[in-house]
């Protein structure tokens, strides 16, 4: 969602519903709701943004990251996955690659980040 790749985000949403999150969840995961959301699920979400918009995760966010999983492994996972998957959605955007004719974009709401097309 934060990069603006409409495979990524609708390839994924999909899988988050296969194992268990709702609609309204990937809504809140989108809008980052704290309504919705524990205090563990804001961090992770803060530390993920961290990734895409500044390539590290600040000290701070990793201290409160830290506190809230099981170990250092669990950290490190947690930056590779974004690390990872920003580098995915680089190539997925620049290469513009299409949705499989299967696959509706943006779910479960239809909504696309600001300035991208639907």
């Amino acid at each position: 969602w934060r990069i603006g790749s409409v495979y990524e985000w609708s390839n994924h949403a999909p899988i988050g519903r296969r194992a268990g999150l709702t609609d309204a969840d990937l809504v809140a995961v989108r809008n980052v709701d704290p309504t919705v959301l524990g205090a563990g699920d804001l961090l992770v979400i803060a530390a993920v943004d961290e990734v895409i918009d500044h390539v590290a995760v600040s000290r701070p966010t990793l201290d409160a990251v830290r506190a809230h999983l099981a170990d250092d492994d669990a950290l490190m996972e947690l930056v590779a996955i974004a690390g990872c998957y920003r580098a995915i959605g680089t190539l997925l955007l620049t290469f513009a690659v299409p949705l499989e004719d299967h696959v509706e974009p943006w779910s479960p709401d239809g909504v696309a980040p600001d300035g991208v097309a639907i």
